[in-house]
């Protein structure tokens, strides 16, 4: 499909819709005719949407803000923070280098792609993504569940079976629960749904 998807935007300089399965063969088009705006296969035509916009924009890049603790920032070095936006879905993806110092025991949060996320989060908690928290004084790797918590920021919610729905539910409350330190990275991709 993806041969036929850049085949189709490489030859076809119009927008149009994906169509499949007309049984009509259009006129002064001839079965294989690569020429036309449409591919016509025997019984079916395709046609292809060679609008960018319709494919979703380019990668954007944005800066992520980092907490452990409410409203105290941690101060990271953005390696790569990246979005796109296709429709109604914004896929995003994170690598951040520590470079200041956190507060132990304290939530990890971190700010998502300036696209405001669809509203149920508030009711139900929305996963998003996952990545790794790389500790390198002990040279840990924790896995973690980005999980939205408000109409800005995600929390680092860590992979562990059998947890308790009550309590400290976060990276910085159970398993890792040293404050951010020089040196530590978070790596985190995710996809959610635009308001």
């Amino acid at each position: 499909m993806k041969f036929l998807s850049a085949l189709a935007a490489t030859l076809f300089d119009r927008a149009s819709v994906l169509k499949v399965g007309s049984t009509t063969k259009p006129t002064n088009v001839t079965e294989g005719d690569l020429t036309a705006t449409r591919l016509f296969l025997g019984a079916s035509q395709l046609e292809h949407n060679a609008d960018p916009a319709a494919h979703g924009s380019a990668w954007t890049s944005f800066t992520p803000v980092v907490e452990q603790d409410s409203g105290s920032s941690v101060t990271v070095t953005v390696t790569s923070a990246r979005y796109r936006q296709l429709g109604k879905v914004v896929h995003f993806e994170v690598v951040l280098n520590v470079t200041g110092a956190g507060n132990a025991n304290n939530p990890i949060i971190t700010t998502l792609p300036p696209i405001t996320p669809y509203a149920d989060w508030s009711t139900n908690p929305q996963y998003c993504g996952q990545g790794i928290l790389t500790d390198v004084s002990l040279n840990l790797q924790y896995p973690f569940f980005a999980q939205i918590i408000s109409t800005t920021a995600y929390r680092l919610r860590p992979v562990v079976s059998g947890m308790s729905t009550a309590g400290q539910i976060w990276l910085g409350g159970i398993q890792f629960t040293a404050a951010l330190a020089s040196g530590d990275d978070i790596r985190c991709s995710g996809t959610y749904e635009a308001a």
